[in-house]
């Protein structure tokens, strides 16, 4: 299914929430990634074409059965996926990264349309893929510790976009 499609089918409302992987081929972080979205009430997952399979027998199972319960596809062409969000449908990415561009994630206000992309552990955000980002947002953590997991990092994301945010709202 192309993205285009995709974005139709999730009942396009004034906000939405896209969860979106780069490279992920963690069988385990792919089914955390399911179920981070899935709890923290995310409307949509993209994948990249090197993302593994989630459908995998073990991703269902670390998903809780979720790969089944929130809408998903694969982009198959990761860039020109990236501008369409932003042009067409109007989402506003954030990257979840930590370099010099970064600000700590609480500094973050979330649009009413947002797409939130985690990397691969290893080597994180492609440089084409930051570029593409409105903002990148990190978890700030002791300099001893370069990163933490990517499905830890993606509750603590979803959490502080998703939830903190419209609990301060209020």
């Amino acid at each position: 299914i192309n993205i285009n499609s995709f974005i139709e089918k999730l009942d396009i409302r004034q906000s939405f929430s896209i969860l979106l992987a780069e490279g992920i081929t963690n069988i385990d972080n792919i089914g955390t990634l399911f179920r981070n979205a899935a709890g923290f009430g995310v409307d949509g997952i993209i994948l990249n074409g090197a993302c593994c399979d989630p459908l995998y027998r073990k991703s269902i199972r670390v998903s809780m059965g979720h790969v089944f319960s929130i809408s998903w596809t694969i982009s198959n062409d990761w860039q020109q996926d990236l501008r369409m969000l932003k042009t067409k449908f109007e989402v506003q990415l954030i990257g979840c990264e930590t370099n010099e561009r970064a600000i700590p994630m609480w500094e973050v206000n979330p649009p009413k349309r947002f797409g939130f992309i985690m990397g691969e552990e290893k080597s994180g955000l492609s440089p084409t893929t930051m570029e593409l980002c409105d903002v990148i947002a990190e978890i700030p953590m002791n300099t001893l510790v370069p990163s933490i997991n990517v499905g830890v990092a993606s509750a603590v994301g979803l959490y502080e976009l998703l939830v903190r945010h419209r609990l301060n709202s209020r």
